[in-house]
């Protein structure tokens, strides 16, 4: 055998170890970003928390849901709801928060109070130059 035969041999266990450690890697910095997310009890006080907008809950939920976020420092926070054709029907902030988790509630109605009909929903989160959105379904 020349060498080229015996490097040709090891190219594929080299790159799947390769994979694998890089895989493992990113497991590891997305569960520590996972964590940074936790409560106080965690450790972390409120100038650790990210300016992130968190799940809603319940989720799917009838009548009335609780939306949370977390903001690094006294900040004005913007929570709009649009339905699915991206129009905006709602807001469920609309305030200067301090820093750390808060949540707020919303009733699934519309700005004349009526109730919304079920169907996917998105809250958006606008807070300094962070926005972020995530999803949530009313069911009826």
């Amino acid at each position: 055998m020349n060498r080229r035969d015996i490097s040709g041999k090891f190219k594929f266990p080299i790159i799947a170890i390769m994979s694998v450690i890089i895989l493992c890697a990113a497991n590891i910095v997305a569960n520590q970003l996972d964590s940074g997310l936790n409560d106080k009890e965690d450790g972390l006080d409120e100038r650790s928390y990210p300016c992130s907008l968190l799940k809603n809950d319940p989720n799917p939920f009838k009548s009335e849901t609780s939306i949370a976020f977390t903001v690094p420092e006294k900040m004005h926070v913007l929570i709009e709801i649009h339905n699915a054709a991206g129009r905006k029907v709602g807001v469920a902030a609309d305030d200067f928060f301090a820093p750390g988790k808060h949540s707020v509630e919303w009733n699934a109605r519309s700005f004349n109070g009526e109730d919304l009909s079920e169907g996917i929903y998105f809250y958006v989160m606008t807070a300094g130059n962070h926005k972020e959105t995530r999803k949530m379904a009313l069911i009826r």
